[in-house]
């Protein structure tokens, strides 16, 4: 996947996720689902897209990374892919784990900081 391609996606990514209500429970792979028909899987290429114009592969190293930066980018624009309430399930890959959509929470959430000492 070109630069270009990734920020045409990401953009689309975030235009759809601002939309979204308030509360809604998705992921990044249900949202590209969404906006460009996927089409398939190969080992050797990743995933293949395939929407008005827009064809592309997007590999399992590059999935992270769109991954990585949506949740970024939705912040930008006051809107927070809450991600704490499956912290826990164990789905895969990363980019399958479900997120709530919170808008208004563009103040990122204190790090958890554990004092292993306190306990000792």
């Amino acid at each position: 996947m070109t630069d270009i391609t990734k920020d045409i996606v990401l953009n689309k990514l975030v235009d759809l996720v601002v939309q979204l209500p308030e509360g809604t429970i998705t992921s990044t792979t249900e949202l590209m689902d969404i906006l460009f028909n996927e089409s398939g899987y190969t080992d050797e290429k990743g995933y293949y897209y395939n929407s008005k114009g827009l064809a592309f592969y997007v590999n399992e190293d590059e999935y992270y990374d769109l991954d990585y930066d949506f949740f970024f980018k939705a912040r930008e624009h006051d809107v927070y892919l809450d991600d704490s309430p499956f912290i826990d399930t164990v789905v895969g890959l990363r980019y399958h784990n479900k997120f709530v959509v919170r808008k208004g929470a563009t103040k990122p959430m204190k790090d958890l900081v554990f004092d292993i000492s306190k306990l000792l």
